[in-house]
């Protein structure tokens, strides 16, 4: 399956707070009309696809529906084919908070994987950017549910291009080990094209899960400046990830991290994260 790059373009376009109605126009041009996509009550989508054997997937793919934009807009990017870059188009640079690559490409990914019929359970999370407000509320209410359904849970939603974060919110939310083996995946995959290793982190949506799911991570998906108008694509390493996730095997992964004694993670409400 090509990548769809128009498709990519297109959802830059869309400046949307969580706060504002554009997210809403967002999600429903372009994920609720997922086959088998589905809203739970705190504002975050679902679509799952099991194994092909019939059975439920143990990774949780995330991303999140929401931008730092202070107001809903529509906005112009350009694509440079020389360097094989995107960014605000010179017209919008003027007048846009930032590009929205955070987590637009995420997004992009998720739909790419989805329509390549990845196994997983796929998650368009609410309110990243407000402080993880519809993955909180989603580990409040549904804790039995992620404690018995998933042993990894992987953002797509991190700056650069190397790094598999094994720390957020000052705490080890992966190991060691699951982390090599996530990068020893994605380097089968991409034919040797990536190169990922653990790093510390902030925080993302998968830190609300890591009392309730072992290894809990977020992973480079190739923006740089963001929460900028100087946010940019490095469009030739997503096209290389997108491939990878595509042809992603989740039984190579290794999962050692014991949840059980970690806190209940509070993350505090604040813009830009």
């Amino acid at each position: 399956m090509r990548p769809d790059i128009r498709l990519l373009l297109d959802m830059l376009t869309y400046g949307r707070p969580h706060t504002g109605t554009m997210v809403d126009v967002f999600i429903n041009r372009f994920i609720a009309p997922i086959d088998g996509a589905s809203v739970d009550e705190f504002g975050n989508w679902h679509v799952t696809i099991d194994l092909p054997n019939g059975e439920p997937s143990r990774v949780l793919w995330s991303c999140h529906t929401d931008t730092v934009h202070y107001e809903d807009c529509r906005q112009t990017v350009h694509l440079d084919k020389a360097s094989q870059t995107i960014g605000l188009s010179r017209r919008s640079y003027q007048t846009s908070d930032c590009l929205g690559a955070d987590d637009t490409c995420g997004v992009w990914l998720c739909v790419q994987m989805i329509a390549a019929k990845v196994p997983g359970r796929y998650i368009f999370h609410h309110g990243e950017e407000r402080g993880c407000i519809g993955s909180h509320a989603l580990a409040k209410g549904y804790h039995p549910w992620l404690t018995k359904s998933f042993d990894y849970a992987i953002a797509l939603d991190r700056k650069g291009t190397s790094d598999i974060i094994t720390t957020q919110l000052g705490e080890t939310c992966a190991s060691q080990l699951f982390a090599y083996s996530l990068a020893d995946e994605l380097n089968r995959a991409s034919k040797g094209l990536l190169d990922y290793a653990p790093a510390p982190g902030i925080f993302t949506d998968t830190a609300s899960y890591l009392r309730y799911i072992p290894e809990c991570t977020n992973l480079s998906v190739g923006y740089e400046r963001a929460h900028s108008p100087d946010e940019w694509i490095d469009l030739s390493y997503l096209l290389v990830l997108r491939d990878a996730l595509c042809r992603f095997d989740e039984s190579a992964l290794v999962c050692e991290r014991d949840p059980s004694d970690r806190p209940i993670m509070t993350i505090h409400r604040f813009r830009g994260i």
